[in-house]
């Protein structure tokens, strides 16, 4: 079977599990409720699907394997045959998020790469960023995982996103002296001619002072050899920036020779 029906095939399987799901699952009480034989058939038909995605891409979907069947509660077999099973919720979220991942496989598969334009890679990867630190939260049997608390934070788990897309990436790269001083860049896609600059929001960033770094850092990148774009990526989960689309349009720019881009997420 070919790639490309073989991706159809498990969109059209995560879409059926996930009705399933949301038909037999009982959100108010956090319990798994169905007979038996419905709870293994959908139990087996995850599994189908997990393997699928694994053979897709190992790298992307391998926290799958990590999901354990829940087992009945003991003495939970009520007189009508009726099972309540435990809590549910982490193959939920972890379906959940392996969606997103896969809508981000299906997007890189549907042209030659070489024709994936990097505006529509950096959007999605922008766009998505908040949802998948939410869904980074939510892990099985409460794993420890990754908390985006500041900028470092933030610069490893996007540091890893940028390698659906993006081979040759480039993190620290130095940029030339301005006014007395240089600095680091945090991500330089060399091949691309792109430079990517991560900032959180906080009390102390709020518009007026990241305006300011902003501005600073177009003028230095403007002078790297290997920078004609550059991308500013501000997270800001907890809405500090009172008017992001003014901040977005009075710093993007498109000169012949230097673009920049900046974007505000979640708006």
């Amino acid at each position: 079977m070919s790639i490309v029906n073989s991706v159809g095939r498990i969109k059209k399987d995560l879409q059926y599990l996930n009705d399933l799901l949301q038909r037999f699952y009982k959100s108010s009480t956090q319990e798994w409720s169905g007979k038996d034989d419905e709870f293994i058939r959908i139990w087996d038909l995850f599994k189908e699907i997990r393997n699928d995605l694994i053979l897709l891409d190992e790298k992307l979907f391998i926290r799958l394997r990590d999901l354990l069947r829940p087992e009945p509660e003991s003495n939970s077999l009520r007189p009508d045959g009726i099972y309540y099973r435990k809590d549910f919720t982490p193959v939920i979220n972890e379906l959940n998020l392996a969606v997103e991942y896969f809508d981000l496989y299906v997007k890189s598969i549907s042209k030659p790469e070489q024709e994936i334009s990097v505006d529509t890679s950096t959007n999605l990867l922008t766009s998505r960023f908040g949802k998948i630190v939410r869904q980074l939260r939510s892990r099985y049997d409460h794993r420890t995982t990754l908390e985006i608390n500041d900028e470092y934070d933030m610069q490893d788990l996007f540091h890893s996103l940028l390698f659906l897309f993006f081979d040759d990436i480039r993190p620290e790269e130095w940029t030339p002296s301005y006014a007395g001083g240089c600095s680091r860049m945090d991500f330089l896609l060399k091949n691309e001619k792109i430079a990517i600059e991560l900032k959180k929001t906080r009390k102390s960033l709020d518009a007026k002072e990241l305006g300011k770094q902003l501005i600073v850092d177009i003028e230095k990148y403007k002078q790297h050899p290997d920078c004609e774009k550059l991308i500013c990526f501000v997270y800001d989960p907890e809405f500090w920036i009172a008017n992001p689309k003014g901040i977005e349009n009075d710093l993007s720019q498109v000169k012949e020779d230097f673009k920049v881009k900046v974007i505000i997420e979640p708006k």
